[in-house]
């Protein structure tokens, strides 16, 4: 009995050491899936983590890239519309150029056509003293004339004075033909 209790004892020791190794095992293996779900699960949340970092940095590239957008064609607009305005800046200089171009030209015609005017004026009112003039020289030489025929000489040019009358010339009939002094009137 001795014997039987003893193996009894050994048996339920050898039992409990099994049991205890179970446990042991159990307990390490319960560990080794604890600290794996530990680690899987730190490995998840690193994951998220990094996901969710990088889809925020996405949504801040995103957002950056919209704002940048949003300025580029601000700028754009700001930069078209400063060219209209200089646009049209420069197409009104050019009207009011145009429009100073084309009142001096009419002013230039009007002068030129008042200048013409004048000049068919002044060569007008020559043409009349010049036949004015003609007509009192022809006047003066018709009178020369009939002063000479009267008191008899002949006077073929304003030079050379001919007489009719034969003999002694008097001092003024001398004068005339010798052609060198002019006659006053």
């Amino acid at each position: 009995m001795a014997k039987e209790k003893a193996e009894a004892e050994a048996k339920k020791q050898a039992e409990l050491e099994a049991k205890s190794k179970a446990e042991q095992e159990a307990a390490t293996k319960r560990q080794e899936e604890e600290r794996l779900a530990k680690e899987k699960a730190e490995a998840e949340a690193k994951k998220q983590a990094e996901l969710e970092a990088k889809s925020k940095a996405e949504q801040e590239a995103a957002a950056k890239r919209q704002e940048e957008e949003r300025l580029a064609k601000e700028k754009a607009e700001t930069e078209a519309k400063k060219a209209r305005e200089e646009q049209l800046a420069r197409e009104k200089e050019m009207e009011e150029i145009n429009a100073k171009m084309a009142e001096a030209q009419v002013k230039r015609e009007a002068e030129l056509k008042a200048l013409e005017e004048a000049q068919a004026k002044a060569k007008a009112l020559a043409e009349q003293e010049r036949l004015a003039r003609e007509k009192e020289e022809q006047e003066k030489a018709k009178e020369i004339q009939e002063n000479a025929k009267a008191s008899g000489f002949t006077v073929k040019s304003s030079a050379k004075v001919e007489t009719n009358k034969k003999g002694k010339l008097s001092d003024a009939a001398k004068q005339f033909s010798k052609g060198s002094k002019r006659i006053k009137f």
